[in-house]
């Protein structure tokens, strides 16, 4: 991983919490051949279905059009962490890494984030207490508040 130095605090943020002891669940889709759900890292019954994606030795293959994944539904708080890496060969409209369900709030900020084709992107999504933050290639994008939050009709 290239090291941004533009951000240090942030760095030694994203290091404390991306090696928190506490994590719970994670899934690794590295390796993910068959068509078989693929468990959380605790073994529980949390799985992540796949519908659609080119599955490989390196991960998976969306085709920014119809494939998904999903995850079981499953309650969470406290400090929350969503990570992903994104490589796009191509773009299509409304090309989404993380899709909130029907039901609860919507959050309002950053509409975009921009990533160039054929280049792998770190997107982190981090939720603690009333803020999300939302990190990209380790640089932290505009926070956004439980005041930018509206309920959904």
């Amino acid at each position: 991983m290239d090291v941004n130095t533009d951000n240090i605090a942030a760095l030694q943020h994203q290091i404390e919490f991306w090696h928190n002891p506490a994590l719970l669940h994670d899934w690794d889709f590295r390796d993910c051949t068959t068509d078989e759900p693929v468990f959380d890292s605790v073994g529980v019954t949390i799985a992540a279905t796949l519908d659609g994606p080119i599955r490989s030795n390196g991960g998976i293959f969306l085709d920014g059009v119809n494939d998904y994944v999903n995850i079981t539904n499953f309650e969470f708080g406290g400090t929350t962490s969503f990570e992903v890496y994104v490589k796009y060969y191509s773009f299509k409209n409304s090309c989404g890494v993380f899709y909130e369900g029907s039901t609860g709030s919507t959050a309002k900020g950053p509409e975009v984030i921009n990533v160039d084709s054929f280049e792998k992107t770190h997107v982190v999504t981090a939720v603690t207490n009333t803020t999300m933050n939302i990190y990209k290639n380790g640089k932290l994008l505009e926070p956004i508040l439980e005041e930018d939050t509206s309920p959904t009709s």
